[in-house]
């Protein structure tokens, strides 16, 4: 096998690139050219890519997002965030994608203090990480099946959840798709609020205004909004790809908690889909085993498959990493 030349993204060929992902057993939205223009365009956020090619052939993508917090946490917030990657062909030789990831880790180390890569599905590369220095963690997720009739989802969800979106509905809640970027304010808010009430930092507003610009006109991405009395109170975006729809963000008041908009939500995109004629809902993650929490519990009363992934995650900056964990704890205690 010839040798490969690892490149940074400014050597790639765009097409070559989108083609590579599209054709790629665990191809995912979150590798491709259009989310690093995301991650590109909004604050505290970077696109960090790095290929593998063989002569002129795509042979490996990694595409990650480089996050700062705008917070008291200043670089003690940086990562790394590989979402669906890395990506790496078949044909190509342990010692090949092992080279590939030790070359990430170096040009990335003085940049972040860790990353973590978050395959969407069981991953060939994982035995690869872990000799690269990674080490996992595993998480729940949730995926439910729609290559089937809308009536058979509806059915496959537990009784009290189909009963909780029937009161939303009674009760005057309507679902609708954004379709006009001057509604994210409205939007945002609410998946703000619902970060304040969990105590977890949250994504500044421009992430969400990029996603907007770059993906909706390419039906790569839905926005839905929850109305009650003429009032938002409730926001959801998922995110399309070869069929998958998975689910991104979402938020809803603390003051309309009883009118189930956050079932009623689920199950619009789940209708949605369906007529689209995707294949598969991912719930995008559910907490660490033996957990329990809300999220969990909310995204397991859908009738879904739970599976189990890992995570995996390769420290650059020990030390930091340790005084940013204690920092953590504290912001979560003082965060009101």
């Amino acid at each position: 096998m010839s040798a490969r030349m690892l490149e940074i993204t400014d050597f790639i060929d765009k097409e070559k690139w989108v083609d590579f992902v599209a054709t790629h057993s665990e191809g995912n939205i979150f590798q491709i050219p259009e989310m690093a223009e995301v991650y590109s365009r909004a604050k505290n956020y970077s696109p960090f890519l790095l290929v593998l090619v063989d002569g002129s052939e795509v042979k490996g993508v990694m595409l990650s997002s480089t996050i700062k917090e705008d917070s008291f946490f200043g670089s003690l917030s940086s990562r790394a965030i590989v979402q669906g990657g890395p990506l790496i062909d078949e044909g190509v030789s342990r010692a090949d994608a092992i080279r590939f990831l030790e070359s990430y880790n170096r040009r990335i180390s003085g940049l972040v203090m860790f990353t973590q890569a978050r395959f969407l599905s069981s991953s060939n590369t994982e035995a690869i990480l872990q000799q690269a220095g990674y080490h996992g963690e595993e998480r729940l997720n949730f995926l439910i099946n729609l290559n089937r009739p809308i009536d058979d989802v509806w059915k496959s969800i537990p009784k009290s959840r189909r009963k909780n979106i029937r009161r939303s509905e009674k009760q005057g809640v309507e679902i609708r798709e954004m379709e006009k970027k001057e509604h994210l304010t409205v939007f945002y808010d609410l998946i703000k609020e619902t970060y304040s009430r969990v105590k977890v930092p949250v994504a500044d507003i421009s992430l969400f205004e990029a996603a907007f610009d770059v993906f909706s006109p390419k039906k790569m991405a839905r926005f839905y909004l929850a109305w009650y009395q003429g009032k938002p109170i409730a926001s959801r975006v998922v995110l399309t790809y070869n069929g998958l729809v998975y689910d991104w963000y979402a938020g809803t008041s603390n003051e309309h908690m009883n009118l189930y908009a956050n079932e009623a939500l689920v199950w619009r995109v789940l209708q949605d889909a369906v007529e689209d004629g995707f294949h598969t809902f991912d719930f995008g993650g559910a907490g660490r085993p033996g957990e329990n929490a809300g999220r969990y519990v909310f995204k397991k009363r859908f009738g879904g498959k739970e599976v189990m992934l890992r995570r995996y995650v390769k420290v650059h900056s020990p030390i930091k990493m340790r005084i940013a964990e204690a920092g953590y704890k504290v912001y979560r205690k003082i965060r009101v």
